[in-house]
């Protein structure tokens, strides 16, 4: 899926978009943005966090710093809700699901 990070175009896996869109909702809805690991992942969401920052660090150069973990199995992204944005029109396209499961205000 195509994301712009810092300016730059990247394309990441559906599951760091998927993951990164459920901590920037939460960001933006309920700060300080905490959301359990069970919510972003059925399955190890451990694993499932590591391979997004991995995915982040190949193809964004982005550190694992971008997603910090409470030490409790909850994560929030470590940016201020302002610096994030979305295509809602795009998402509504391509992934609406995604974008009737999220209560997000108005796009950035």
């Amino acid at each position: 899926h195509r994301m712009e990070i810092n300016g730059a175009t990247v394309w990441v896996r559906l599951s760091t978009f998927e993951i990164l869109w459920e901590l920037a909702c939460a960001a933006r809805t309920s700060p300080p943005g905490w959301v359990p690991g069970r919510r972003l992942s059925s399955g190890n969401y451990h694993n499932a966090v590591s391979r997004l920052k991995s995915d982040l660090a190949e193809v964004a150069c982005l550190d694992g710093s971008i997603v910090q973990n409470d030490g409790h199995g909850r994560f929030r992204l470590a940016l201020s809700p302002e610096n994030v944005s979305y295509d809602a029109e795009a998402l509504a396209v391509n992934m609406p699901g995604l974008l009737r499961r999220a209560e997000v205000g108005s796009s950035a």
